[in-house]
């Protein structure tokens, strides 16, 4: 029977140091890792916080895909009295309510536009995400639910109405067709 998890490290590394005198690095997806290699999502969230200070304050996000590590990444505002920079390295963020023995991970498909994503107590709602983000989901849409794929569908047409809405680019300046502006 394994010692209980003494939250220092990952899970399966602690309980991989418990089947040998010597420990080992538990084995990875050397095949995920090669396909996966520098594919790197990445999502604009807020903080969920009862804290007025806190309202303002956004994250950038990095899902790496090649190890299903997260990193979060706080970029410095000027005058905020609060200090950028690294909220938290990389490291595989177990889901809320996931047991010790049995720990589920966050994965690509829980990242979506308006998702709310717990990390170590503090609840994040993803706001937006980058063209890449966009692309892997479409060409990954059977990994997703159907709340995903509908968000990233409304951020497209979003995207997509103010190109509409704008004049062409050859196009004079309307007050320039103005009459007595010569």
């Amino acid at each position: 029977e394994l010692p209980p998890y003494n939250g220092y490290g990952l899970i399966e590394d602690s309980a991989q140091n418990c089947f040998a005198l010597i420990p080992k690095a538990p084995r990875k997806d050397i095949i995920k890792m090669l396909v996966n290699d520098n594919k790197v999502l990445r999502y604009l969230a807020a903080l969920e916080s009862p804290i007025p200070e806190d309202k303002n304050r956004r994250f950038v996000f990095s899902y790496f895909l090649a190890t299903d590590m997260i990193s979060i990444f706080e970029p410095p505002v000027r005058n905020s009295g609060i200090i950028g920079g690294k909220f938290l390295g990389r490291t595989k963020v177990v889901k809320p309510f996931s047991s010790v023995d049995n720990p589920v991970y966050y994965g690509p498909s829980d990242f979506f536009i308006g998702a709310v994503i717990e990390v170590f107590g503090h609840r994040f709602i993803i706001l937006d995400t980058d063209e890449y983000v966009l692309k892997y989901m479409e060409s990954n849409a059977s990994q997703y639910s159907q709340e995903a794929l509908a968000s990233i569908q409304n951020r497209i047409r979003k995207q997509d109405a103010p190109a509409q809405d704008a004049p062409p680019q050859d196009a004079p300046p309307q007050d320039a067709l103005a009459p007595g502006s010569e």
